[in-house]
């Protein structure tokens, strides 16, 4: 077959195709040039290839998916919980208790690790978690890698930017202090802890006294709460999004609140392994500048349900 032979075949497809794309602008009753050039935008949409969903494995009444970082999230339902403390439990900005409705979301099960962490690092060329000071010499980052055998613990050293810049880079976010502490609460109404009242060793890592050996642990090596939540209380304080302010809830907070528009300290929550009981709260608020790199400071993510395109298996 001669060259010319073969491009005749191949021509008249493609004349077919323009015609078939271009005729419906000028056809069409009732619909005038630019509503039929919409309409054919919409159409050539459809042959775009689709994003591949998210995965939604369902185990029990638990809806769960992996995101970039290889970290399982959990969905929320939306639901309203009662945030907050009572006066004669909780600090004064933890007052009043006051009834929130929240949008539903998924959550990382646990905390953002230093394996996980060391992916964002590798691809974006990011800082890696250091800090000149003899109490950082345990958890500073050398080489370009975590310290040996700490994979799997809490990536700590991270100011309130490194959070959120690791949050963008996996299609995250850092969880509102709303939604940080409905999760916390896994559901419970009226409780102090993420598993009911008391505490003790066995269910979180915090401090027991001057004279136990306590230091960061393994992310999941206590239960996790109702929600499939870990380490929602202890081991490590957890960047929000939020910007502190002590008066907030006296304003009355609208649906899925997103904390005051400025501030001059981010807040987190959870207490840690170095702060006692009281600090293991569900209601617990804390506060630092966005610049804080410490030990007992760490991170987990958020999704929003609309941003994810899910394909749910049982």
């Amino acid at each position: 077959m001669s060259q010319k032979t073969r491009f005749f075949p191949i021509a008249t497809i493609i004349m077919i195709l323009v015609f078939f794309i271009v005729q419906p602008l000028f056809t069409g009753k009732g619909k005038n040039f630019k509503e039929r050039f919409t309409n054919l935008l919409e159409s050539l949409k459809t042959l775009a290839p689709a994003r591949k969903p998210d995965t939604v494995v369902v185990k029990g009444n638990l809806k769960r998916m992996v995101e970039k970082d290889g970290i399982e999230m959990v969905f929320i339902p939306a639901s309203k919980f009662i945030m907050g403390s009572p006066k004669d439990q909780g600090d004064e900005d933890e007052t009043p208790q006051h009834e929130v409705d929240i949008d539903a979301y998924y959550i990382d099960v646990h905390e953002v690790t230093n394996k996980a962490y060391k992916k964002f690092v590798d691809g974006t060329g990011h800082r890696v978690p250091f800090v000149d000071a003899e109490w950082a010499a345990p958890y500073n980052w050398r080489n370009g890698t975590y310290p040996e055998g700490k994979a799997d613990y809490p990536v700590v050293l991270i100011s309130w930017d490194d959070a959120k810049a690791y949050a963008d880079y996996t299609g995250e976010r850092l969880p509102t202090e709303a939604e940080w502490e409905h999760a916390a609460r896994g559901g419970l109404v009226s409780k102090s802890h993420p598993w009911g009242e008391g505490i003790d060793e066995n269910v979180v890592n915090y401090h027991v006294s001057d004279i136990s050996k306590e230091d960061l642990r393994p992310v999941k090596s206590y239960p996790p709460n109702a929600f499939g939540l870990y380490d929602m209380a202890g081991n490590v304080w957890e960047w929000c999004s939020d910007w502190y302010n002590a008066n907030v809830y006296l304003k009355g907070l609208p649906r899925s609140p997103q904390g005051p528009e400025k501030g001059d300290y981010r807040v987190y929550r959870g207490g840690s392994w170095i702060n006692p009981a009281k600090f293991q709260r569900c209601g617990e608020r804390g506060k630092n500048l966005p610049e804080t790199q410490s030990y007992v400071i760490g991170f987990r993510c958020v999704k929003s349900v609309q941003d994810t395109n899910t394909d749910i298996r049982p």
